[in-house]
């Protein structure tokens, strides 16, 4: 890997490392893009676009590529989860009612023909068939079950039934985020990382607190094209608010019927568990310059 020497990012080395996970997400999601048919030939013309294009079109073009997985995976959800009856019906609705804008929708701009509709119903489908039906469209699912890895705090694993290409948006980390603003509220504040190992922290310094999202089966609700886990806590507790501000797991190298194992990029600087391997020192500390 080459990182380009800037005298500012030599002061930098935070952004440094920002700007070579982008430039390493846009490889990998780029040649994502293209396809199991790309040639070695469309694979250097992406390294080359990687070599001259700059940080923030590098970092829009990752944004746009992790989209357009997203919105794959949630056109099949719907295919599984929506009745025939109710896809006829939102795309009857569609061509009537004008499409609330995505502007609007982030800074909430009520809409009174659309809080009138009423939620689609769904199939009732149990997480084992949802599954099977995510894997029959994409290839691929996950699950959860105990980690092969040999230690006493292993707990349970995240597994890939089936096979993904490198660049391939594998699953979301789930939680509650909490901007900087807020970190007052996280559980057990200010020393929010004593009994909780499922925080992980953005560049942009929101803060997922994986914790509260738990396991077994799982409520859906539907957002515009998006689905989100629903259900338990408190009614007031905002658990049923959709996030969108959260971090996708991309493969780094061709995956099947494995564990999924994330580089967590841990500080160097404090105590890290025993069950952690670093991946790469020199990029951890610049993580946490």
């Amino acid at each position: 890997k080459t990182l380009i020497k800037r005298p500012a990012l030599a002061r930098d080395p935070r952004q440094l490392q920002f700007e070579a996970d982008i430039n390493r997400l846009f490889l990998y999601l780029s040649y994502n893009h293209l396809g199991k048919n790309a040639d070695e030939a469309q694979a250097e013309e992406i390294i080359e676009m990687a070599s001259k294009a700059s940080f923030t079109d590098q970092q829009i073009q990752v944004q746009e590529n992790v989209h357009s997985q997203i919105k794959t995976f949630c056109k099949y959800m719907e295919e599984i989860l929506l009745p025939n009856e109710n896809m006829a019906n939102d795309h009857q609705l569609a061509s009537t009612v004008p499409r609330r804008s995505g502007l609007s929708f982030a800074v909430g701009r009520s809409d009174p023909t659309h809080n009138n509709l009423a939620a689609p119903r769904t199939r009732p489908l149990s997480q084992a068939e949802v599954s099977q039906n995510l894997k029959d469209q994409l290839g691929y699912t996950l699950n959860v079950k105990p980690s092969q890895i040999p230690h006493k705090n292993a707990g349970q694993g995240l597994f890939l039934d089936g096979t993904v290409d490198v660049g391939a948006v594998v699953a979301f980390y789930p939680g509650v985020v909490y901007s900087p603003a807020y970190y007052r509220y996280i559980p057990g504040y200010p020393k929010v990382d004593a009994l909780n190992p499922y925080l992980i922290t953005r560049y942009d310094g929101n803060v997922i607190n994986a914790q509260p999202w738990g396991s077994g089966e799982v409520n859906m609700r539907r957002f515009g094209s998006f689905w989100f886990k629903s259900g338990g806590g408190s009614r007031h507790s905002g658990s049923n608010v959709p996030m969108l501000k959260t971090l996708v797991l991309v493969a780094t190298r061709p995956l099947q019927d494995e564990e999924l194992l994330l580089n967590y990029r841990l500080s160097n600087s404090k105590r890290r568990p025993e069950w952690y391997t670093p991946v790469d020192e020199e990029e951890d500390r610049r993580r946490w310059s």
